[in-house]
Parts: structure tokens; sequence; C-alpha cells
């Protein structure tokens, strides 16, 4: 709900958690997901916080992430040039 053209928090991440499971970003069921997963070894939970164990995984998503931010960059700046 917006109050004055305003957005809360919950607003953005509930349209977020949206958008990424119905581009097959991010399960439906993330809480469950991540439950398993920290069940599996591949995630361990600190706080409220969860991480994936294994240092290369750490550095492959990573460098992954920072793969497609430079193309999304690049996309943006050809629109803003255009």
């Amino acid at each position: 709900m917006t109050l004055g053209g305003r957005r809360s928090a919950w607003d953005v991440y509930a349209d977020a958690r949206f958008w990424l499971a119905c581009s097959h970003r991010m399960p439906w069921g993330l809480m469950d997901f991540l439950m398993e997963a920290e069940r599996l070894g591949v995630l361990r939970r600190m706080g409220g916080v969860y991480q994936f164990r294994h240092i290369r995984l750490r550095q492959r998503l990573s460098l992954r992430h920072v793969q497609l931010s430079r193309r999304l960059a690049a996309v943006v700046m050809r629109g803003v040039r255009s």
C-alpha cells in the first residue's frame, strides 16, 4: 500500500520477490529453500543472515554478479547516450 505516493519497504520487498519468482531467479517458497539448503550444508545461518559455506562457490557467485552488473551498466549507458 502506498501513502502519499510513498511505498513501504515491505511493498518494495513484495514486488521484488514476486518479480524474481516469476522470472525464475528465486524460488516461490524462499524460506523452505533456505532451510533445505542449510540442512544440506550448502548454507549456514549466522544470526539473521544466510551465508554460502563453500568459499569457491561464494567467489564464483560474486564474480558472476560483477559480470552481470557490468553488462547491465553498459546497457544503461547505451540507453542514456541515445
